[in-house]
């Protein structure tokens, strides 16, 4: 799988979409926006539940957001498939649709996190 403006990397199971833009300088421990399974039909978006994206409270924009571009979808909160439960809950959607479709997706949550980041700077 290929994206126009993220790394994708398949690992243990998923296909992570990482930024190709340094959000470490805003304060993010990871570059990792979501992932996805192999088999293409569930994406979690993780980076509202880190612990910067929780503080900025992202997870409930992150919400909206996939409902502005997936609007047929029901967006679940869901831990991650590994069982820890200390691991906050990921907003997550089935997935069946194009890849330029999930880049626009990611480039608008990329937005909002360094957004959100400058506004807590200033």
């Amino acid at each position: 799988m290929e994206l126009e403006n993220f790394e994708v990397i398949k690992n243990q199971g998923w296909f992570t979409f990482n930024s190709k833009r340094d959000l470490k300088v805003l304060g993010f421990k990871t570059h990792r926006l979501a992932k996805m399974d192999l088999e293409k039909t569930k994406i979690q978006v993780t980076l509202g539940s880190t612990e910067l994206g929780q503080y900025l409270g992202l997870n409930s924009e992150i919400g909206t957001l996939i409902l502005a571009f997936f609007p047929e979808q029901e967006v679940e909160f869901i831990r991650t498939t590994n069982g820890q439960s200390s691991k906050p809950e990921y907003p997550s959607f089935a997935y069946s649709g194009a890849s330029d479709e999930l880049n626009d997706f990611l480039l608008k949550l990329e937005n909002l996190a360094h957004a959100r980041a400058a506004e807590s700077h200033a």
